[in-house]
């Protein structure tokens, strides 16, 4: 791909940016009267992300991430999205087509489909990625301890995996609402509903 330059924004008159990710200091004169001559400038390293200090025409200097200004540079933000999302998961790979505008939401879910992250669950439904509700977990408990459901069955109309099923049952998964870790009893649900006090391992 051709490398396009444009102006870093809010430092126009001083810096460029390309669509690789490098940045390019201008020629300008210092308030020495000493010319500082065009450069492209080599980005420090913050967590694995290439990071650049700027200076304003005041002085200031202020440090930015490159894949932030690569955005800011080239990539509308439409609905206004408050962070920069590699797609590859690669930090250094700051090609602009490599990246995205992207709320944390969109960042943990992408990261969690593509195997950078593993989903935890400990915080139930307001996990990024859970597919049931509290009111879910307990009504799943309550089926399967009529011991009319398998935990196919539950699985099946909960659309979720026969190990998930498992794991709330056994306390491995929302233990936090179920109160005990590898056991349900005493679970107080939505609608006052509580499991007996009795660990059904007989169930297939």
């Amino acid at each position: 791909m051709k490398e396009i330059w444009k102006s870093v924004p809010g430092y126009e008159k001083f810096y460029l940016i390309s669509n690789l990710g490098r940045i390019k200091r201008l020629m300008r004169i210092r308030r020495s009267g000493l010319p500082l001559y065009e450069k492209i400038l080599n980005p420090g390293l913050s967590r694995g992300y290439p990071r650049i200090r700027l200076t304003d025409e005041n002085g200031k200097k202020r440090r930015f991430l490159v894949h932030r200004l690569v955005g800011m540079a080239f990539i509308p933000n439409i609905e206004n999205k408050p962070e920069i999302n590699h797609l590859d998961g690669i930090r250094n790979n700051n090609h602009v087509s490599n990246l995205e505008w992207a709320t944390r939401t969109d960042q943990m879910q992408h990261a969690i489909r593509t195997g950078l992250m593993e989903p935890t669950f400990k915080n139930g439904e307001k996990n990024l990625m859970s597919k049931l509700s509290q009111r879910d977990v307990f009504e799943i408990i309550k089926r399967w301890d009529t011991n009319n459901f398998s935990k196919k069955d539950l699985a099946k109309i909960f659309s979720v995996s026969p190990v998930t099923i498992e794991s709330i049952i056994y306390g491995q998964r929302w233990n936090k609402i179920t109160n005990r870790r590898g056991n349900y009893s005493n679970i107080k649900s939505p609608n006052k509903i509580v499991a007996p006090n009795k660990y059904l391992l007989s169930k297939n």
